[in-house]
């Protein structure tokens, strides 16, 4: 195919590779711009009445213009196969970006969650539109440090389909999936994809892939009933307000999440500036992390107890390749502030002070003592004794 011309599209390389799609860097002629070119084979198509449905739910998803998401620009058929053209992103996903760094630092983890549920706020408020596939794959981030959702619409809101239910055609990625889209006909919405967001923050946080080693056919029962470990247990130096964030969107019962973005958001925004969320999930109601006693996790409920907050979260607004670089989760202190709070600078004042006044006191007395009686006392002045002093054995005014 590379090489080849199909609808206005020159296909130049190939970019990605799904379990039912392939990705092309593309440029299209007519208005002279590189895109990605993604081409679906009809055979993952059940009938016409699947594929009008899916052409129809691409465009919807056409229709939103916001920047955190990749803007889609056209979909069409040609021959066998599907295909859907969109904004070309150069930069990374967070795949190839936790390749390099392993894991990343928990203040990068809140600004790509941020970013990424703004997008899928403005989403589902404007057209009920889910994601239902958040993956490491689909979250993008440009050379200017913006982080951008991708394949957004390949499936829609159960409320706009007539059956209810997510074609498996295009399942999502068992490893970040809700424990509900695992059910014949899943009742899914905002909180689907804010479970999956927990998921991929896990991920980010430990740069483990959630129940990893399962085998696929074991994975939704395992999103069901299955447990992981609280990420503290691999990164002890993430904070207990930034688990207890995931906790929440990790419940098994999508009742217990955070009723929407907006809501997630603002206990995003608390766990950012060190607070703790709103309304941590009740003790006692399941959820996916295990329970985290002693620098350990069990598989019983998870307590929230607000004692055990600790706060320590740093503050970030974007993303910078100094932050991409370094695994800094703290804004340094200024130099005044860390000049007023260092024990040892503080001890050097001090003991300059003492040091003055007791060459005053000196001074003073040797003045008093000789006035009379050695002449060279009533040319000097007080001044000019500790002038003296300091001149010679006291020589920490020159340091």
């Amino acid at each position: 195919m590379i090489g080849e011309t199909i609808n206005g599209f020159k296909i130049l390389e190939e970019i990605g590779r799904g379990e039912n799609s392939i990705v092309y860097k593309a440029h299209q002629i007519s208005l002279d711009r590189i895109v990605a070119f993604k081409v679906i084979p009809s055979r993952f198509f059940s009938g016409l009445e699947e594929t009008t449905r899916f052409q129809q739910e691409i465009q919807a998803a056409a229709r939103l213009k916001y920047n955190g998401i990749v803007q889609i620009y056209e979909t069409g058929e040609s021959g066998n196969f599907l295909f859907i053209a969109s904004e070309y992103i150069k930069g990374y996903n967070l795949a190839k970006w936790l390749q390099r760094d392993k894991s990343l630092a928990e203040t990068n983890i809140i600004t790509i969650a941020e970013s990424v549920a703004y997008a899928l706020s403005y989403a589902w408020d404007n057209a009920h539109i889910t994601h239902k596939n958040l993956k490491p794959e689909n979250i993008l981030i440009d050379e200017d440090g913006t982080t951008k959702v991708a394949d957004l619409g390949l499936t829609r809101s159960s409320n706009s389909a007539a059956s209810g239910k997510t074609s498996p055609s295009f399942a999502s990625n068992p490893h970040y999936t809700a424990p509900e889209c695992f059910d014949a006909f899943p009742e899914i919405d905002c909180r689907s994809d804010i479970y999956s967001l927990g998921m991929l923050m896990w991920y980010l946080a430990t740069g483990k892939v959630p129940f990893e080693g399962t085998p696929p056919d074991k994975l939704a029962n395992m999103q069901k009933q299955g447990h992981i470990d609280d990420p503290r247990v691999i990164v002890p130096s993430l904070t207990a307000g930034f688990c207890m964030l995931l906790r929440k969107m990790l419940a098994k019962d999508k009742r217990y999440r955070h009723k929407d973005w907006k809501e997630f958001l603002a206990d995003l925004a608390l766990v950012k500036t060190k607070k703790k969320p709103s309304k941590p999930l009740s003790i006692g109601l399941p959820t996916t992390l295990k329970n985290f006693v002693g620098g350990k996790t069990t598989a019983k409920a998870v307590s929230n107890s607000a004692k055990a907050y600790q706060h320590t979260v740093g503050r970030k607004t974007s993303i910078t390749e100094k932050q991409q670089k370094t695994d800094t989760t703290l804004t340094p202190p200024s130099r005044t502030a860390a000049s007023n709070g260092s024990p040892v600078k503080m001890l050097i004042v001090f003991i300059m002070i003492g040091i003055i006044i007791s060459a005053a006191i000196i001074a003073a007395f040797i003045i008093s003592a000789g006035k009379g009686k050695d002449p060279r006392f009533k040319k000097r002045s007080s001044g000019a004794a500790i002038q003296d002093f300091g001149s010679g054995s006291f020589s920490w005014t020159n340091k």
